[in-house]
C-alpha cells in the first residue's frame, strides 16, 4: 500500500470537510448579521424622521442623564426638575399630539406648522444654536417636573458619558440626536442575543434565522428603543437573560443570571417580576441552591427601591401609584372595574407600532392581519408545546406570564388614577424575542421547515411595508407639516404629491445643520434594500443549509 499517496487522499478529504464547515458556517451567519445591519439602518431612519421630543417621555428621560452627567447626582425624588435648557426646548419647540392635550399651552405639530414661515426660521435658529450650559440648573415650567425620578439609574449613568462629550462639542439638537442613536445603539444588541438564544433552544439554524430576521424588523420595537430611554438598555438585557436561560447548566449560569438581573433591577422595575419568575423557574428544575444564590446575588439591587419607599411609599415609584395614594385593596378593586376589551386592543395595537407621543397609527385592516398571523402561529405553537420536553421554552412562557400578570398591575395603577383602561404595548417590547420564537416554533411545527421558511419571509415582508408605511407615509407626513389631526382627533389621510420628498427632508433635517435633506429618503431606500436582501438572502441561506445538512 502506497502509505505517502493514502497520506495525501486524507488530508485533501479532511481539508474537503473543514472547507465545506467554513461554508456552512458562512452561510449560516450571513442572516443574523445582516438582520444586525438592518436593525441598525432602519434606527436611523427612525431617529432622524421623528422630531426630538417626540419619543414617549425621551425629554424626562434626557433631562434624567444631564442631570446625572453634569451634577454627578440623582434625582432627588418626585420634586426634581428638569433644566432651563429643556424648559425652553419643550415651551417653543412642536411636541405631541398627546402631551399637548395635557399642556394646551405647548406647541402642538399643527400649531407649529400653521405658523408664518419667518417665525418658524426664527424658531428652528434659536434652537440649532442652543447649548447645553456646563453647569445644570432647575427650570421653573409647570410641565418641568422629572416625573421619571423613580427609574433605577444604570442607563442613565452608562449615557452620561455620551452626553458630556456631546454637549462640549455640539449643539442641543446634535446632542440630542447623538444620545438617541447612542440608544438604539445599545438596544441592538436584542439581534444576536435573539438569535443565540433561539439557536440553543431549538438547535436548528433555519428557526434562528427566521427569528432573528423577525425581531430585527418587527415594526414596534422600533418606538420604544430608538429613543432616549432606559428601554433601550432593558430591552437587550431581557434577551441576555432569555440566553443564559435556555443555556443553564449550573453554577456558571448561576453567577451569569445574577449579574444580568443585578443589571436588571439597576435599570428597570419590570424586572423585579422578572427576578421572582426566574427563581420559581430554579424551584421548578430543583436547583434550590442557585435560586437561593440569586437571590443573594441581586440583594445590592434593591437599594434603588428602598430608596423609592423612602421617598414615594412605593417600592416602583410609579407617578400613578404616589398620585393616586393606591393600596393592594384598591387595586384589587380596580381589576373589576378595567374594560379588559379595550385594553387587550389596545394593548396589541400600540406593541404592533404606535407613533410616539402623538399615537399615530396603522390602518385597523393591518393591525388585525398581523393578529390573525400571529394566533396561526401560537396555535402551532401551543401543538408543539404537546410534542416538545424542552425546558428552556417552558421557563420563557413562565417568564412571559410574570411579565404580563406585572402589566395588569401597572394598569390598576393607571385606572386608579385616570379611570382609563390603558396598557402601552410597547412596554412589551423586551418580549419580542419570546413572541417571535414562539411564532416560528409554531409554524415550524405546522408546516414544516420548507413552508415555514416562505412563511416567515411572507411575514417579514409585511413587517417591512409596515415600517416603510409608518415612517415614510404616517410619521414622516405628519411631522412634516403635511397632514395634521382632524377635528375628531383622527390623523387626516396623507395623498402623496411629487415635491413631497424634498419637502419632508428639508423639514425634518431643519435642526442639524451637517445632515442633507436627502438624509430621509435615502434612509429610507437604505431600510427597504436592506430589508430586501435580508429576506432573500434568509430564503436562500435555509434552503442552502437543508442541502448542506443532507
Amino acid at each position: 500500500m502506497d502509505y505517502t499517496l493514502c497520506g495525501k487522499r486524507n488530508s485533501a478529504t479532511v481539508s474537503k470537510r473543514a472547507l465545506a464547515l467554513s461554508r456552512y458556517n458562512y452561510g449560516a451567519m450571513r442572516t443574523p448579521v445582516l438582520a444586525w445591519i438592518f436593525f441598525i439602518v432602519t434606527a436611523g431612519f427612525t431617529a432622524v424622521v421623528v422630531p426630538l421630543g417626540e419619543g414617549f417621555d425621551e425629554p424626562y428621560h434626557l433631562g434624567y442623564v444631564q442631570l446625572v452627567a453634569q451634577t454627578g447626582n440623582l434625582p432627588v425624588g418626585p420634586d426634581s426638575r428638569l433644566s432651563v435648557e429643556l424648559d425652553e426646548f419643550m415651551s417653543r419647540h412642536p411636541i405631541g399630539w398627546r402631551f399637548h392635550q395635557i399642556y394646551p399651552a405647548l406647541y402642538s405639530q399643527e400649531e407649529y406648522w400653521q405658523q408664518p414661515d419667518v417665525e418658524r426660521r426664527e424658531i428652528d435658529a434659536a434652537f440649532r444654536d442652543l447649548r447645553f450650559w456646563g453647569q445644570y440648573q432647575d427650570g421653573a415650567s409647570e410641565f418641568g417636573k422629572q416625573y421619571e425620578s423613580h427609574q433605577a439609574p444604570l442607563y442613565y449613568v452608562l449615557s452620561a458619558p455620551v452626553f458630556l462629550i456631546g454637549s462640549k462639542l455640539f449643539s442641543f439638537p446634535d446632542t440630542f440626536l447623538l444620545i438617541r442613536l447612542w440608544s438604539a445603539l445599545l438596544a441592538s444588541a436584542v439581534v444576536p442575543l435573539s438569535y443565540l438564544v433561539a439557536k440553543e433552544v431549538s438547535r436548528s439554524q433555519a428557526v434562528a434565522n427566521a427569528v432573528t430576521m423577525l425581531v430585527a424588523m418587527f415594526p414596534g420595537i422600533y418606538p420604544d428603543v430608538v429613543r432616549v430611554s432606559n428601554d433601550a438598555l432593558a430591552v437587550p438585557l431581557m434577551a441576555a437573560i432569555f440566553l443564559a436561560l435556555a443555556r443553564y447548566s449550573g453554577r456558571r449560569e448561576t453567577l451569569i443570571l445574577s449579574f444580568l438581573l443585578l443589571a436588571g433591577l439597576s435599570t428597570k422595575a419590570i424586572f423585579i417580576p422578572i427576578l421572582a419568575a426566574v427563581v420559581a423557574v430554579l424551584l421548578w428544575w430543583r436547583e434550590r441552591t442557585a435560586a437561593m444564590k440569586l437571590v443573594m446575588g441581586t440583594t445590592l439591587g434593591w437599594i434603588w427601591y428602598i430608596r423609592n419607599v423612602w421617598i414615594t411609599g412605593s417600592v416602583t415609584g410609579l407617578p400613578e401609584t404616589v398620585v393616586a395614594n393606591t393600596s393592594i385593596s384598591s387595586s384589587l378593586a380596580a381589576l373589576g372595574m378595567i374594560n379588559w376589551t379595550d385594553l387587550f386592543r389596545l394593548t396589541a395595537v400600540s406593541h404592533i407600532w404606535m407613533g410616539n407621543w402623538s399615537l399615530l397609527q396603522y390602518r385597523s385592516w393591518i393591525y388585525e392581519t398581523v393578529f390573525v398571523l400571529f394566533v396561526i402561529g401560537i396555535a402551532g405553537f401551543m401543538a408543539y408545546l404537546r410534542k416538545s420536553k424542552s425546558r428552556s421554552v417552558r421557563a420563557f412562557i413562565v417568564i412571559y406570564v410574570v411579565f404580563c400578570a406585572s402589566l395588569v398591575y401597572y394598569a390598576t395603577q393607571v385606572f386608579q388614577q385616570t379611570s382609563l383602561s390603558v396598557i402601552q404595548g410597547w412596554y412589551l417590547s423586551p418580549l419580542v424575542p419570546i413572541e417571535a420564537l414562539a411564532f416560528v416554533l409554531g409554524i415550524h411545527f405546522l408546516f414544516g421547515q420548507r413552508i415555514m421558511t416562505w412563511v416567515v419571509a411572507f411575514v417579514a415582508l409585511c413587517f417591512l411595508a409596515m415600517l416603510i408605511y409608518g415612517t415614510g407615509f404616517i410619521a414622516a407626513p405628519y411631522y412634516s407639516g403635511l397632514t395634521d389631526h382632524a377635528p375628531s382627533g383622527h390623523l387626516r389621510a396623507y395623498h402623496p404629491d411629487s415635491g413631497d420628498a424634498s419637502t419632508m427632508g428639508a423639514r425634518l433635517t431643519r435642526l442639524h445643520a451637517w445632515l442633507p435633506i436627502s438624509a430621509p429618503l435615502y434612509l429610507a431606500l437604505g431600510v427597504l434594500a436592506s430589508g430586501f436582501i435580508l429576506i432573500c438572502v434568509f430564503v436562500k441561506d435555509v434552503r442552502w443549509l437543508s442541502e448542506s445538512s443532507h
